[in-house]
């Protein structure tokens, strides 16, 4: 049996192509393993000389885990077939309420939040614990995070706010075959300073609305320290996802980038070097066509 990739009908959708390149048919069991933990599995027969389209919904597919798929015979032989990794697919769900925004989470179903993996970090990944988030209703784009910080520590200037603990946004609306990849693309960093408890937005990159510190009232956040967690809760008014928007866009698809950066403080009382990590991808060297997809 060989097994080839195939163009997706539509974003979350994995497409292969199966041909059976024996003189007899071939029955057996496809999976499709998240490294090696099976996702998805189901029986296939195809006949002799012929080729089968298969797809597989890949939405929620763990980040960072290698696909791998498998074809197995009654009889015990195996075809095997490593992919590289899929692009982030998160789901967004309808708010039946907005969230109220005060960095608590309390409105929020947290058995439902997703694991923020970087795959070329996965130990500093798992430390951070970071968990996601999504809603949106007719007014705006909710987010939330929760992840991991026993030291709070940030006394940077807005625009520098990513050198220490902080959360970097980028959001793309628009997918096309630009060099960025979306027709309006962004990043963003929110930050709290560790000394006089000041909140900030800075939109740093983008193609489309105004870069510096952006209002509180056009972006809502809260930022909640709490023990050993740090808690972000975020607004975003349609228009501030693009200008063009005044409601959800019609494609149901928006980019999704979120690096979490680290600072922390060391025996001698000196700032740690910043650990970072990029949990949806797009976001190490602001490549927005690397995103991962908000559905």
């Amino acid at each position: 049996l060989n097994i080839a990739g195939a163009d997706a009908p539509k974003p979350g959708i994995l497409g292969l192509v199966l041909k059976n390149e024996q003189a007899v048919p071939v029955k057996g069991t496809l999976s499709l393993l998240a490294g090696e933990k099976t996702f998805a599995e189901r029986q296939i027969a195809i006949a002799p000389g012929t080729e089968k389209d298969v797809t597989f919904e890949v939405r929620g597919f763990p980040a960072g885990a290698e696909p791998i798929v498998q074809f197995a015979t009654r009889g015990g032989s195996r075809c095997t077939k490593r992919l590289p990794l899929l692009q982030t697919l998160l789901p967004a769900e309808r708010a039946l309420t907005a969230p109220e925004i005060d960095g608590t989470l309390d409105e929020w179903r947290l058995e439902l939040f997703h694991a923020g993996i970087d795959p070329a970090k996965r130990e500093l990944s798992e430390k951070m614990a970071v968990r996601m988030g999504f809603q949106y209703d007719d007014r705006d784009l909710y987010l939330a995070f929760k992840l991991n910080d026993r030291r709070h520590v940030q006394t940077e200037a807005p625009q520098g706010g990513w050198r220490a603990d902080s959360i970097q946004i980028g959001l793309g609306v628009g997918r096309n075959d630009s060099e960025h990849g979306w027709a309006s693309w962004q990043k963003f960093t929110l930050m709290k300073n560790s000394v006089n408890a000041r909140q900030h937005c800075y939109r740093d990159m983008g193609n489309d609305l105004p870069k510096g510190l952006v209002d509180a009232d056009k972006i809502r956040f809260a930022i909640n320290y709490d023990g050993d967690e740090v808690h972000y809760e975020i607004a975003i008014p349609w228009p501030q996802v693009a200008s063009a928007l005044t409601a959800p866009p019609k494609e149901r698809l928006l980019g999704i980038g979120v690096m979490v950066n680290d600072v922390n403080i060391d025996k001698k009382g000196a700032k740690t070097k910043r650990t970072n990590a990029d949990v949806t991808g797009g976001m190490t060297w602001s490549k927005p066509n690397d995103f991962g997809l908000l559905e």
